[in-house]
């Protein structure tokens, strides 16, 4: 079972990521936590009911670097 903290700690994990290999990262669920892929994961291969969240470069809006860009991938 995925939970909140879980959640906390790798969206934390996915903006060092980003801070540190410019690029964009993808969480993603499995049945019982996340993970973080580079690659796009396709509608099959997650759980049902679940979406990837695609966490990218940071937003500039009038020099504040601190808003990430997140996409959402539904399944």
């Amino acid at each position: 079972m995925r939970t909140e903290e879980q959640f906390a700690h790798v969206y934390t994990q996915a903006l060092r990521f980003i801070k540190f290999n410019n690029k964009n990262v993808w969480i993603v669920p499995h049945s019982d936590g996340y993970n973080l892929s580079i690659i796009c994961p396709e509608a099959d291969e997650l759980p049902a009911g679940t979406q990837a969240i695609e966490v990218g470069l940071p937003i500039d809006t009038d020099n504040n670097s601190e808003i990430p860009s997140s996409k959402y991938y539904f399944d």
